[in-house]
């Protein structure tokens, strides 16, 4: 039986489309992808998208990106939201900015996991029902499947570690900057116990993912992580500080919520700047390069928030019990 039709909406509200998946079948599988690609336009850590009978019915009000020669990025120029996805295969949806998953969608894998240099979400991600998913280290099914152990030491020696820059930015090249290790002035004039965005004794950044409606909506997909750095950390590749509309940074703010920044070419989500302290922003974990995906050097973990929001709660509860077994290691 054809689910229901749903709604599908980006998170300033101009683009609402009734959509309906394109399955017979109660469940649909997905393979999640974690290629530099993805992460570098999406600035989440993996993305997949959902198949779709037909066409959008009105485009005009979308931005398209070309990531590839026959792929296609649909997102709002307004707000960023990523909603749908056109290649040889046809149309697809992004889950996030569904209002409910009319179906239930499971996990059957990660693909392009090599690409990560650390196992990325994947580490986090690993079972499915109880079940250990497959890793590949390309395209699913067509390359080398990792073994569980994967990354080992060796592999992970090779991560830079002791660079004093982190650098980030987004696939077309329009948003570049760069973040520094945590100094006295991170603190933003309260005592290090009191700064809970700083982890390890004051070494690295907290960072976690968020499942709220907001998130989803913003940036498309069903969780998003982020790593609380403040913005005396935060610099242009040309070492001034990051400030609004550099390069291709664009802006939405909705009244009484925070300012959410993302490139206005590929439709990267990059930063979230609360009301409630402006100074220290939230960055997209999937847009930082060449320390791994988790970039474990710099940041530390924490949890998912607002899972009570989440539109596919069985990846949140199967991620939030994949990142407590991977702390208690």
């Amino acid at each position: 039986m054809t689910p229901s039709p749903v709604e599908a909406s980006c998170y300033c509200g101009t683009n609402t489309h009734i959509v309906t998946l394109a399955t017979t079948s109660p469940t649909i599988h997905k393979i999640t992808c974690h290629c530099d690609s993805c992460r570098h336009w999406s600035g989440a850590l993996s993305v997949y998208y959902l198949p779709i009978t037909s066409s959008p019915s009105d485009l005009q009000h979308l931005k398209a990106y070309s990531f590839t020669e026959h792929s296609f990025k649909y997102f709002c120029p307004k707000c960023g939201s990523h909603m749908f996805h056109l290649d040889k295969e046809g149309w697809a949806v992004a889950p996030g900015v569904l209002e409910q998953l009319p179906v239930d969608v499971e996990l059957e894998g990660h693909e392009f996991v090599g690409d990560t240099g650390d196992g990325g979400m994947s580490v986090w991600l690993s079972t499915w029902n109880a079940t250990e998913l497959p890793r590949w280290k390309e395209l699913a099914r067509e390359s080398e499947q990792l073994a569980s152990e994967w990354p080992d030491t060796t592999t992970e020696a090779s991560i830079e570690s002791e660079s004093p820059k982190l650098w980030a930015g987004c696939h077309c090249g329009g948003v570049k900057f760069y973040i520094t290790r945590p100094t006295e002035e991170s603190r933003l004039g309260l005592p290090l116990a009191k700064a809970r965005w700083l982890a390890a004794n004051g070494t690295k950044y907290a960072a976690g993912f968020c499942s709220c409606t907001s998130c989803r909506k913003a940036t498309g997909f069903d969780v998003q992580p982020w790593a609380l750095v403040p913005q005396c950390n935060i610099f242009q590749a040309n070492g001034e500080a990051m400030a609004p509309g550099v390069g291709t940074l664009a802006r939405a703010e909705k009244e009484g919520g925070p300012r959410r920044e993302y490139c206005s070419k590929c439709g990267a989500t990059v930063f979230l700047f609360p009301k409630s302290w402006p100074t220290l922003p939230d960055v997209a974990v999937g847009l930082f390069k060449g320390a791994g995906a988790r970039a474990e050097e710099w940041l530390q973990w924490v949890k998912v928030v607002h899972t009570e929001e989440a539109v596919n709660k069985r990846l949140i509860r199967e991620l939030s019990e994949g990142l407590e077994v991977w702390a208690r290691k």
